[in-house]
C-alpha cells in the first residue's frame, strides 16, 4: 500500500492525503485531490527504502511536497 504524505513548503504542516493499493491509484487520488488546475513536477521514481515516489505540486498558489511512502500490511 501507498501513503499519500504532504508538506506544505510555505507552513511546513503535514497531512495524509490518502492510501492507495498502487503507484496509479495513488496519481489518481492526487489529481483528484487537488483538482484539475494541479501541477506536478519533478516527479521522481524512488521505490527504495520504504519510498515509491517523491514530487512537487503547485496549484492556486500553494506549494507541496508530495511523497509516496510503500507499506506491506502484516510484514515487517
Amino acid at each position: 500500500m501507498i501513503v499519500i504524505h504532504e508538506v506544505d513548503l510555505k507552513d511546513k504542516e503535514e497531512t495524509i492525503i490518502g492510501v492507495a493499493t498502487t503507484r496509479d491509484e495513488a496519481m489518481r487520488m492526487i489529481k483528484e485531490y487537488y483538482g484539475n488546475e494541479v501541477n506536478i513536477a519533478d516527479f521522481r521514481d524512488i521505490r527504495d527504502s520504504g519510498i515509491d515516489f517523491d514530487c512537487f505540486i503547485s496549484v492556486d498558489g500553494g506549494y507541496y511536497r508530495v511523497t509516496g511512502l510503500d507499506f506491506e500490511i502484516n510484514k515487517i
